[in-house]
């Protein structure tokens, strides 16, 4: 795929595969579903993905979704301002070399949703019983403070987070390192 695709607001693209689906260069823009049932997504550094508002994005296997190393936020891209939803499998579905940006919904149900490239942790982030959405590699930095809810887990594993004036309640810190900004906590000074 070398163009782009665009799924109408009425339209589910059902991706199943016993491989992988190159996305190469692409862009998709979801405005419907898509229903990704079986095997990787794999894109390059100039792959595009936009999850719409209003828009379903469900995950329904534990494969990973790759576009290749990134090297800005302008590259290798997944932007969600809709939903992205985890159910029906129990293991952990990646989200790998690409830089995730939440502006919507990210809704695990069941099992591990797993972001490894850095990002925007903005939007919401839901977490079922038993269900986790784990942050473990790259640069992540907060954009509009991140709604958390559930009772699952939704943790910083691995990687970096910037915290540029709080912490978000509920986040997690099990691995990785947080960087503070210079106005986090009201850059209130601490003795030594």
């Amino acid at each position: 795929m070398t163009n782009t695709l665009v799924i109408s607001s009425n339209a589910t693209l059902q991706i199943n595969s016993t491989g992988s689906v190159g996305l190469s260069n692409a862009t998709l823009v979801n405005r419907g579903t898509v229903e990704w049932t079986g095997g990787a997504i794999v894109g390059s550094p100039g792959t595009l993905i936009t999850n719409g508002s209003g828009a379903l994005w469900l995950l329904e296997t534990d494969s990973y979704l790759q576009l290749n190393a990134p090297v800005s936020l302008t590259n290798g891209l997944f932007v969600n301002n809709g939903t992205v939803r985890k159910t029906t499998t129990s293991g952990t579905t990646y989200f790998e070399s690409g830089n995730f940006i939440n502006k919507g919904l990210v809704d695990a149900e069941s099992g591990v949703i797993s972001f490894y490239s850095g990002g925007v942790l903005s939007g919401g982030y839901n977490a079922a019983p038993g269900a986790s959405i784990e942050f473990g590699g790259g640069a992540f930095t907060l954009g509009a403070f991140p709604a958390i809810t559930g009772t699952g887990t939704v943790a910083l594993t691995g990687g970096t987070l910037t915290l540029v004036t709080n912490a978000p309640p509920q986040l997690l810190l099990e691995g990785g390192s947080v960087t503070l900004g210079t106005n986090f906590q009201n850059a209130a000074p601490s003795p030594i």
